[in-house]
This record gives structure tokens, sequence and C-alpha cells, in this order.
């Protein structure tokens, strides 16, 4: 749905005079121009043989330029803002002003009408007439707004003299409410160190922040560098908490929303910007064009992913969103920032489990959805070494039930939200969310994965150390790790691992079109005949709880799964208890002497 134009007639007045004042300001410029370009050329005393030439060069010149100008639209700026960009434009209209008006000349006079260097100085004073008239209308608007300041100022650092920090350093200049008083840069280019830039010196590199904020009485330092990694990040908040300045962040310039202003994106210092970890940017048309118009599932969708998954689906305007969840209370909640925040969404709330194939039956039977983001799982890792067949039974059955609700009513797209720890997975969480990769995987043929069966893998750039972050953390909160708060090491948790991976060995990822996201087709298929029996033993196991079979099938399944000591431990511990103890004979009448003297009826006795 297009924006509506504003009415124009409430505002036709008020530009029709902006625009006939310019016009008039610009004609006065190349008038006067003219003049002082034959004045200048014959010191004040201008021949009377040169006269007639003057008149016919003021009216060409006057009606040239103003054509022009108007074309390159310069009667429609507001010279307040006046910008290095239109300082271009201006000078390229008067040069276009100038040819067009010195070709006619040529043709009015001849070669020898008017002397060449009128031309030339007639140029040289109309960039300048024009372009500083616009500049010093901008001086004196900049100047206002910071005489109309009121409250004290503070005195401000912006730590990076590059794009991001200059482009700051223009809106603390004139948006003077937010009372920032810049004394300076600081850049780690040693190139920029006591440079002067829009009149501030560069004080030198982080190492002499401390120094300037003594010197200079700093109170604040304001981070503009976008670019920088995540030990980066983190070298300049020690640096900025050794001098004992208060310190927030400014955001790159490619994440701002258009049209807001650069320097309400101040912010605190976030846990991202330690990681070093930037937002991946998708292809926003091609993702309207595949879900606008449609209606999409997602289940799991009170949880942290699904609700996650709802939010930017909203954004797409689908035909309808279903969000189905066993949890009651969030997916009420989640019904209600989607009214909220959405309000022409059709957004409808279906609670029921995954494992209920009648359940799933009704809701897609009354919705019909085009695509199904199944992000329905247990992922706890160590509360799923505790419950192994509640995993099994949500994560591979369940995951099993939607996929065939999926096929019967002809969902087009169906996308399983997996995790890293189903490669050569250590834990119960991991080892299910891979049979259920293998589980959606043959199911290709039914519905469209990608181009049939992919693993779609995100570049989530360079590991970091829990340490490290643990770390850096408290130096965010202000304090010191290990005098103000220590950091002990607790071990790896039931069903971890130190480190996890992003595919096996012998799956290459193959990139797409996007750079930050990888893939691959896995090797391992099933068919329809190895899915039934698999589901089906999966089945006899849960009702059993016989979780020594339930090992050896996923281990079957998944050949790199090593699970847990304490699953292999209760496994061995079950085992033992099967084993039966010898019968000893008991001699009848011992036993028909026990029975008579129980109080307790014989048929009665289990």
């Amino acid at each position: 749905m297009s924006p509506k134009p504003l009415p124009a007639r409430r505002y036709s007045g008020k530009l029709i005079r902006h625009r006939v004042l310019v016009n008039l300001l610009d004609l006065a410029a190349f008038v006067l121009s003219g003049l002082c370009a034959f004045e200048l050329r014959f010191d004040g005393a201008v021949p009377a043989q040169y006269f007639h030439a003057m008149k016919v060069g003021l009216c060409v010149w006057g009606v040239a330029k103003s054509v022009a100008f108007v074309s390159g639209k310069l009667n429609r700026g507001n010279w307040r803002y006046t910008s290095t960009y239109d300082a271009v434009r201006v000078v390229v209209a008067n040069s276009v002003g100038s040819v067009l008006g010195g070709v006619v000349l040529f043709v009015l006079l001849g070669p020898w009408g008017m002397p060449r260097s009128v031309y030339i100085l007639d140029w040289l004073l109309c960039c300048l007439l024009t372009l500083g008239a616009r500049l010093a209308v901008r001086l004196i608007h900049t100047s206002r707004r910071a005489n109309g300041a009121e409250g004290v100022q503070t005195r401000t650092l912006i730590y990076g003299a590059g794009t991001a920090g200059q482009a700051l350093l223009w809106e603390l200049r004139q948006n003077k409410s937010l009372m920032c008083e810049v004394v300076g840069f600081i850049d780690d280019d040693p190139l920029k160190a006591y440079l002067i830039l829009q009149g501030l010196p560069v004080l030198g590199t982080g190492e002499a922040l401390a120094e300037a904020v003594r010197t200079h009485a700093i109170k604040r330092v304001l981070i503009a560098v976008p670019s920088a990694t995540g030990p980066q990040m983190v070298r300049i908040l020690k640096l900025a908490l050794d001098a004992g300045a208060e310190y927030k962040m400014v955001p790159g310039l490619g994440d701002l929303i258009q049209g807001t202003e650069l320097g309400k994106q101040i912010r605190d210092v976030a846990v991202e910007d330690i990681l070093g970890r930037r937002p991946v940017h998708l292809d926003q048309e091609s993702i309207r064009e595949r879900i606008e118009g449609k209606v999409v599932m997602v289940t799991g969708a009170a949880g942290s992913i699904g609700s996650e998954l709802c939010r930017q689906i909203a954004r797409f305007r689908p035909a309808a969103l279903i969000g189905f969840d066993e949890a009651e209370t969030p997916l009420f909640h989640l019904g209600r920032e989607m009214g909220r925040n959405f309000p022409d969404l059709e957004f409808h709330s279906e609670i029921g489990n995954i494992t209920r194939a009648d359940t799933l039956q009704r809701v897609m039977l009354r919705h019909q959805p085009s695509i199904l983001y199944h992000a329905a799982a247990y992922k706890h890792v160590p509360m799923m070494e505790r419950h192994v067949f509640a995993a099994v039974e949500n994560n591979i059955l369940g995951t099993w039930q939607v996929a065939r609700a999926a096929v019967r009513h002809g969902v087009e797209d169906f996308v399983l939200i997996s995790t890293d720890k189903a490669v050569r997975p250590t834990s119960m969480m991991g080892a299910t969310k891979r049979v259920a990769e293998l589980l959606i995987g043959a199911c290709q043929k039914a519905f469209s994965i990608g181009t049939g069966g992919e693993v779609f893998v995100l570049d989530m750039g360079e590991p970091v150390k829990i340490v490290d972050l643990a770390r850096n953390l408290i130096l965010l909160s202000g304090l010191q790790p290990d005098q103000d708060i220590k950091i002990q090491f607790t071990g790896v948790r039931p069903g971890e691992k130190l480190f996890e991976e992003l595919n096996l060995q012998h799956e290459s990822l193959v990139r797409t079109s996007h750079s930050k996201i990888s893939s691959y087709i896995c090797k391992q298929q099933l068919d329809d005949k190895q899915i039934k029996e698999i589901m089906h033993r999966l089945q006899q196991v849960v009702e059993e709880q016989d979780i020594t079979s339930l090992l050896r099938m996923l281990k079957e399944l998944v050949p790199g799964y090593s699970p847990g000591s304490k699953i292999e431990k209760a496994a061995k511990q079950v085992q033992s208890n099967l084993v039966k103890p010898a019968k000893i004979p008991v001699p009848s009448e011992q036993v028909e002497s026990v029975l008579s003297a129980s109080l307790i009826p014989y048929s009665r006795v289990n």
C-alpha cells in the first residue's frame, strides 16, 4: 500500500513565494557578477564601445543561468542545509549557464564582441556569489541554533575520525539539544593524528585517550567506529574505562533507518558490539515475494525462536499468520503483541501439541498454510539429558507428524529450524535434531525446501571464548574482572561440547547468493520403508522407556553420536536391573505353611 501524497494546496502559496525569492536572488547574483566582471576587466572604467556588449551579456547570462539553475532544481533547496553536494550542483549549473550564454553571445556579438577574460571572470564571480549566499545563510542559521541552546554543554570527544565520526560531529553541531560540546577526535590511524578536521584537532590515538580526558576535562566519549571488530571494540572499551569518562556507542551509517537523525541513535555499548558480529542483511524483496499474500504457519511460535520468526514474517504482509504452540500464556502474549504492532495482520493463535496428528490435521485443514516454519523443539541440552524420551517424542516423532501433515495438506515450503549441535552430537538434543534433519531431507519430493533438501548454515564469524565474553561483560558493567567480580569455572554441563561444528568432514559447504549463508546437501538419505520402520521402532522404544534400545538406534542413525556419560551409565544400570535372579526351589509344604499363617487370602496375593 503506497503512502498517500500530502495535499499540495496547503503549501502551494508558501512554496511559490520561496521559489520566486530564490530565483530573484540568483538573478541578482547573475547580473552583479556580469557587472563586476566588466568592471574588473577594465579597472572600473568600462569603455563606451563595450556598453552595448555589456547590456546584451547581462541579459543573455541572466536568462541562460536562470534556465540552468531551474533545470538543476537549485531553486527548490533550503539554503540553511547547503552541503558539499549542493556546492557541486551550483558550480555545474553555473558552468552550464556560462557555456550556454557564451555560445549565444558568440553568435550575437561575434568572436571579438567581448573580451574573453570577461567570460572567465563572470563564471568565477557568479560561482562565488551564488554559493557564498547559500553558505552565508547556513552559517547564520547554525550560529542562531548554537546561541539558542540552553544549559551546560557536556565536553565530548569523538573516538573515530572517519566518515561516521565526522557525520556525528555535523549532527551534534546542528542539534544543540543533545548538549554536547565536541572538543576533538581520537583515532587509531596514526596518519590522522594531530590533523584538523572540520576545525577540530585529532588529539592522538587510543593510547592518548586518558591524557586527553584529563587535559581537556572530557566527560563523555562517543565511540564512532562501526567497522571495529570484537577485539578492537574491547580494547576501545578498556581505554575508555581507564580514562574514567562516560562512553556511548554510535552505529554505522548503513544501519540507520532512513530519515532518523544520527544523534538520536547514540546508545550504550551493547553485548553485540564486543562480540563483533554484525546483523546479516537479507534480500528483503525476494523474501517479500515469497511470503506476501500467503498463509504462513509457525510451530513453536511462543518460544524464543518461533516468536522472533513471527515478528519477522509479519513485516512482509502475509495473508495470515498461524502461531501454533502448546504454551498457552506465552502464545496469548504473542497474539497481543502481533495485534498491537501489526494491526492489519490476520494472526491466529492455535494451541496444540505437534505429537498429536489429529490436532495438526484440524489446524491445517482450517487455515491451509502455504509455508510452514517448524521451530517447535526441546532445545535445552542439559535438561534433555535427563528427559531423553521426551526429546525423542517431541523432536523426532513430533517433527514427523508435522511433516506428514504438511505433505498431506500441500504445503509448498517447509523450513526446519535445526541447530549446530546436530553435527557430531554429544547430546540427546543434538542427536534428535539430526534425526529430524534426516526425516525432512527424505520428504523433499513432497514439498519445496530450497532446490531440494539443502541444509543452510549461517556464518557466525570467529568463535568467541566464554571466558572472554564473561570478562568483557564485566568490563561493560564498569567493573574489573577477578577484582570486583570473580570468574569460576564450573566445567562442561551434561551433553555440552567445548566447541560446536557446522558440518561433517565429508560434507563441504557451498556458497549461496548470500555471502554469509552456505549450504550443503545431506548425503545420508532415507527411503519411505526405512522411515516407517524407524518411526515404528522409536514409538515402541518411547512407550517401553527402553533407553538401551534408544541409544542403539540413535548410534545407527547418527554415526557421529557419542552419548554423554550419564546417559550411558543409566543405560548400563537399566540393563543390569533386567538380569533376573536364579530361581531357588522351595518345598511345597513350606509354601502351604506360610500361606496358612497369613491373614490375607491366597487369592489376593499378587
